[in-house]
């Protein structure tokens, strides 16, 4: 099919069913090809994520077989070469020791351990995108997640275990399902099925995220145009079009969630933890999370970052002390921000400590590749809830979330939300995407 046929057929639009396929559905392939790559894939995913530095180096090893997958994506390379630059920025500020304090050795080396895995399980996760396809890579990952928290921790209804240990595997796993899913009402229902899962781990953020996904949702669904190339030109027309309705859905769901918390909706406990946060901060962002300050006054102190397994000294508590913490009697600066180690809770923050100005470009481009992902997706007239909430969740993470603890998830994150360079190639109906070429060689070509 010549080149004037395939744009012919792309301004005329596809049908509902199909662009839905375009979307959904996921690479084929044969019977034991399919089964011998999926238990391939399972090992990969079992030794970058679960099993340490051991797997990761196993992972780095076999990187000629993931490494080339990388330039079929949008910032893909740039990414690992940001987490390496994160590594060399770490390596120079420990040697350098700009703030003339002393270092831990094993937290260093597990600083530096962390950032490293990052990298590779990204380029791992980018691989399996390519074979498996999103939503299948998302069953394998979030089905072995919730069995090796369940092996840890077996069946439990601790809402503290639940939040941090099982929630994010059952919602990758769930909303994995959605995607699955033709009827509306099916997908509503599992939509509150999983904010209710949110609700039970008393996870405030995770209920607050999903809700505005679904609002996403439903606004992408009602601006999308068909039948058009996903341009830049395009995607940025697109942005600041919906730019402002989504500014104002994200302001709407969190008074409305806010509301919902003080009125007891989601528990007595989180209730009077939101009373007491917005009495003592006048927020729940600044209560819940008041790293940002801490952070700031950091920065004036030592502009240049401090290095991996950093200790504070009495100066840094002091040009990092956040009043209100002091004022409101909290002894997080003393538990958790200056305890034999600086943590700021948040990837920039973090970043920023362990590599510097390194560490804060890496944050910066983290927030471009998401972003990317989000306006990608909201242009698509079949969107996916799990692509726009992992967008959602991603800049969540970058903003007020620890590298310590989810620093690998959103490896896991980046590598689904990425766009495509590659053309998706349709053929009744069925996608062979992510540079897989249909049998017949035939199709019609869109940006995915």
């Amino acid at each position: 099919m010549g080149k004037p046929a395939v744009e012919a057929q792309m301004s005329s639009g596809l049908s509902g069913s199909t662009e839905r396929a375009v979307l959904s559905s996921q690479p084929r392939l044969e019977g034991d090809q399919r089964d011998a790559l999926a238990v391939l894939v399972a090992l990969v995913l079992v030794l970058t994520q679960f099993l340490g530095p051991i797997g990761a180096l196993a992972a780095l090893v076999a990187s000629p077989i993931w490494f080339p997958t990388l330039r079929r994506f949008d910032y893909a390379r740039l990414f690992f070469v940001a987490m390496a630059a994160c590594v060399c920025g770490a390596l120079v500020l420990w040697v350098v020791n700009p703030a003339e304090g002393s270092y831990s050795a094993s937290n260093a080396v597990g600083d530096l351990t962390l950032i490293a895995r990052a990298g590779v399980a990204f380029g791992v996760f980018v691989w399996c995108r390519s074979v498996l396809g999103i939503i299948n890579l998302a069953f394998v990952y979030g089905a072995l997640g919730l069995l090796r928290a369940f092996v840890d921790y077996g069946i439990t209804t601790d809402a503290v275990q639940l939040k941090y240990h099982f929630s994010w595997w059952m919602v990758v796993l769930l909303l994995a399902f959605v995607s699955r899913l033709e009827r509306r009402l099916a997908i509503g229902l599992m939509a509150t099925g999983v904010l209710a899962i949110a609700a039970i781990a008393e996870y405030r953020a995770l209920v607050a995220f999903l809700t505005l996904s679904v609002a996403l949702l439903l606004l992408a669904r009602f601006t999308a145009r068909r039948g058009q190339a996903l341009t830049t030109k395009a995607l940025g027309r697109d942005l600041l079009k919906i730019g402002p309705p989504i500014v104002l859905l994200t302001y709407l769901t969190y008074k409305a969630v806010e509301k919902l918390l003080l009125g007891g909706a989601f528990g007595e406990s989180l209730q009077l933890k939101t009373e007491l946060q917005i009495a003592q901060f006048g927020s729940i962002i600044l209560g819940g999370r008041a790293e940002a300050p801490i952070a700031l006054g950091l920065m004036r102190d030592n502009p240049w970052g401090y290095g991996p397994g950093y200790v504070p000294t009495a100066q840094d508590y002091y040009a990092g002390a956040y009043q209100r913490l002091v004022d409101a009697n909290v002894n997080y600066l003393d538990t958790y921000s200056f305890a034999g180690h600086i943590k700021l809770h948040s990837f920039w923050g973090d970043l920023w400590v362990n590599a510097g100005i390194a560490g804060l470009c890496a944050a910066g481009l983290m927030l471009i590749l998401v972003g990317t992902g989000l306006s990608t997706a909201l242009r698509h007239r079949s969107p996916e809830l799990l692509t726009i909430f992992l967008c959602v969740w991603g800049v969540w993470h970058v903003l007020f979330s620890p590298i310590y603890s989810n620093l690998l998830e959103f490896a896991f994150i980046a590598a689904v939300v990425a766009r495509s360079k590659s053309p998706v190639q349709v053929d009744a109906g069925l996608v062979r995407g992510d540079g897989v070429r249909p049998p017949s060689g035939r199709g019609r070509t869109l940006r995915a």
